[in-house]
């Protein structure tokens, strides 16, 4: 019984991990949109376009 537990512990830590990977990957994600949208807004100001959002 005391080695399930032990595997199933280290799945979870395991799977843990893989989610803390994907959370930074959408941070980094969001942050580059963000940057974009930016420069988006910038360029359309430049062209004297309406600014949306």
């Amino acid at each position: 019984m005391l080695d399930l537990l032990g595997a199933m512990s280290e799945k979870l830590r395991g799977l843990a991990n893989e989610l803390d990977a994907i959370a930074v990957q959408i941070e980094d994600e969001q942050s580059v949109n963000a940057k974009l949208a930016d420069r988006y807004k910038q360029v359309q100001a430049l062209l004297g376009a309406p600014v949306q959002g």
